[in-house]
């Protein structure tokens, strides 16, 4: 195949490492579930501003 004609700018093809890294780093947490046949779940699951982070404790 050749090449993609959506290229991207810096830090938009960051995979799925760097996906966590921001993710992480935003206070939230990344989960991916793959099946074969299925397909590929991601869900990035971050605080939104001000939320209380401390909830159950």
């Amino acid at each position: 195949m050749g090449k993609g004609t959506n290229e991207g700018g810096p830090g938009e093809r960051v995979g799925l490492v760097g996906m966590r890294e921001r993710v992480i780093l935003l206070g939230g947490d990344l989960k991916v579930d793959s099946q074969p046949g299925a397909g590929t779940t991601i869900v990035a699951e971050v605080p939104l501003f001000g939320e209380n982070t401390n909830r159950g404790q």
